[in-house]
């Protein structure tokens, strides 16, 4: 399994995608609707970054 620059930037991109839900996990325990948006903004960021990258894989 060769780490290719490519394969480092999609592992990267998950790891923030399940910060992402790690974060909104509590927001939505404590009931914070801001922090709850920043974090579903983030995701819908992330997800656009995964799929313009799988778009261009190799």
């Amino acid at each position: 399994m060769l780490m290719t620059p490519a394969r480092l930037t999609r592992i990267g991109w998950t790891l923030f995608a399940i910060s992402g839900v790690l974060f909104l996990i509590p927001a939505l325990q404590a009931g914070d609707v801001v922090i709850a948006a920043g974090c579903i903004l983030w995701l819908i960021a992330v997800a656009i970054f995964l799929r313009v990258d799988w778009l261009n894989a190799d």
